[in-house]
């Protein structure tokens, strides 16, 4: 006869591993999400940005208490995104210093925080192995892994949107009314983040899926007497006093609102099926697990409950993917918010897998969508190894030899791993969970090394770190460029700096300062007349038009791929 003691351990036996299990999905996610955040410079023209309006509050608030109500940029009000991303921008560059660490550990917490709560939800759900499962599933599909690794407001608005949805499905299986509390929070917090978009989406989707479920009273049941006030106080307090202050009730309601979702405000048209494939792409490489998982939920489910979790999940997916589409403003980081219901189906379709039978081959489809995983998997080093000969190859044929043992022996692991993991589900799913993280930090890895072959966006570190180095207090700098860039440069010099623009001041920007935004660079020139030392940062490509407009000779300090440091009068030797 069995003892009482031995009974208790066989129930707590499982109950420990599940916790083991979650534990090590979380220690997962945050070797993905935090290894390497602070090698790669910072791009501009977000991330330079996103950092120098964070420098310049934490700066004012030296002197100013009350300076985090108001945010500038060029030293002057800027208010192209509410303020709760530069308000944590400040506290984490305040524990870890003005550096890349600093400036991106918002998104990479709050990516770390929405996978967190992803994993709450999908526990609800399904249990613990589920949760497990969009811990390690979630941060790895590409576009949440590009993204959480970036200073922008995208991330963070994941968070309080996932935190918002989630809270929303515990009440509504049935947790009470405290979950409540947390949804109006986290509306409040959306808001904050990046506008009413925060809090469209979310009632957008519950609205969908009450309906679709045929519980639209429901929807009065929100405790919107308590929290529409909560959320006035929390969400829309910050707007009111700045138009009251600043007179912006036309900019925050007509151009950021309206002017963003009913009009290509900021010159990026797109066709309205370009977040439908940047859906495919993003997601990779789980893309078909997830589709698969939502295309079949009503031959999968087996009980009501199930089925409500897949249509929340489904309508997730859908009412995101619907609603940018149909805005005329795209940018490829809206669709972020998509890549957590994504992630929960992807991990319910590997849940499936490893549940039914340790056969992959549970019908063709379902084949094909497990090995996708692994195959995207093993295209990522391939691709990687042909990146780094292509670049560095060239410069040493001597070592062609070295390229090519190394490129058939990375061949050759994939294709044993492969072998190995052929009949086995837990094995084919455990292959892309190691192989994967690995390659994509190597990846960027890379990119901080060769940073200035990015052309799309340019990281000013070198040539503000040198600037920082030679630059006076009293020295003239000038960024000799009509784009809205080079605030890189004056995060890592600690300084304003002169930049010529054409027509308007840049977005969001009330009272452009007379003194920093040049007309042309004629005002360049007339420093020079006058004497004074001036810096100039220019691109490497118009080096000749530089130096025959120059009135004086101007000598070179640093030179990258992309922008070139000059001084006049020649630096002393």
């Amino acid at each position: 006869m069995q003892s009482s003691t031995d009974k208790t351990d066989d129930q707590s036996a499982p109950s420990r591993n599940s916790r083991l299990l979650l534990a090590l999905a979380i220690v997962y996610a945050m070797i993905v999400l935090f290894a390497g955040l602070g090698t790669r410079g910072l791009n501009d023209p977000d991330e330079g940005r996103y950092a120098e309006e964070a420098r310049e509050m934490l700066e004012r608030l030296q002197t100013d208490p009350l300076a985090w109500l108001e945010e500038t940029l060029d030293g002057e009000p800027y208010y192209s995104k509410p303020p709760l991303t530069n308000w944590l921008t400040c506290v984490t560059m305040k524990l870890l210093g003005l550096n890349e660490w600093g400036a991106r550990m918002p998104a990479a917490l709050a990516a770390l925080g929405a996978v967190l709560v992803a994993m709450s939800l999908a526990r609800r759900m399904g249990g613990e192995r589920w949760a497990a499962l969009a811990g390690v599933i979630l941060p790895t599909s590409l576009m949440f892994f590009i993204v959480g690794r970036l200073i922008t407001t995208d991330m963070i608005l994941v968070f309080f949107m996932t935190s918002a949805l989630a809270a929303f499905w515990f009440w509504f299986e049935g947790s009470g009314r405290r979950p409540l509390v947390f949804f109006w929070l986290a509306l409040s917090g959306a808001m904050m983040t990046k506008g009413p978009v925060g809090v469209a989406v979310p009632l957008l989707v519950i609205i969908a899926t009450l309906l679709v479920l045929r519980q639209p009273r429901r929807l009065l049941e929100l405790g919107w007497l308590w929290g529409l006030p909560l959320f006035v106080v929390l969400g829309l307090g910050w707007y009111l006093q700045a138009c009251i202050r600043f007179d912006l009730w036309w900019f925050f309601l007509g151009q950021q609102v309206a002017g963003h979702y009913f009009k290509d405000a900021q010159g990026h048209p797109q066709p309205i099926w370009y977040y439908a494939v940047l859906l495919l792409v993003g997601a990779l490489p789980w893309t078909l697990c997830a589709l698969t998982a939502g295309w079949r939920w009503r031959e999968e489910t087996q009980s009501p409950q199930a089925l409500a979790q897949r249509v929340f999940l489904v309508i997730w997916v859908v009412a995101c993917l619907v609603f940018f589409s149909m805005g005329r403003t795209k940018l490829a980081t809206y669709i972020l918010p998509v890549m957590v219901p994504m992630g929960l189906l992807a991990a319910r379709f590997w849940e499936d897998m490893l549940t039914a039978t340790e056969q992959p081959a549970v019908g063709a489809w379902r084949r094909v969508a497990a090995w996708s995983s692994v195959l995207f998997t093993a295209l990522v080093p391939v691709c990687l190894w042909y990146w780094l000969y292509r670049k560095i190859g060239p410069a040493r044929p001597d070592y062609h030899w070295v390229w090519q043992l190394t490129g058939g022996a990375g061949v050759a692991v994939l294709l044993l791993a492969v072998f190995w993991a052929r009949r086995s589900a837990m094995r084919l799913l455990g292959l892309g969970v190691v192989a994967l993280p690995v390659f994509l930090i190597a990846a960027m890895g890379a990119l901080a090394n060769f940073e200035d072959l990015m052309e799309s966006n340019y990281s000013f570190r070198t040539i503000g770190l040198a600037l920082r180095a030679h630059a006076k207090p009293d020295d003239m700098v000038a960024f000799a460029m009509t784009q809205d860039r080079g605030h890189g440069i004056c995060f890592y010099s600690r300084r304003l700096i002169s930049k010529p623009r054409l027509g308007e001041s840049p977005e969001g920007m009330q009272h452009p300062p007379p003194d920093r935004l040049l007309k042309n660079v004629d005002q360049i020139w007339e420093w020079v007349r006058q004497g004074r030392r001036v810096f100039c940062v220019i691109p490497t490509d118009r080096r000749d038009l530089f130096l025959k407009a120059a009135p004086v000779p101007f000598a070179e300090l640093i030179r990258t791929r992309s922008y070139t440091l000059w001084l006049t009068p020649p630096a002393a030797r």
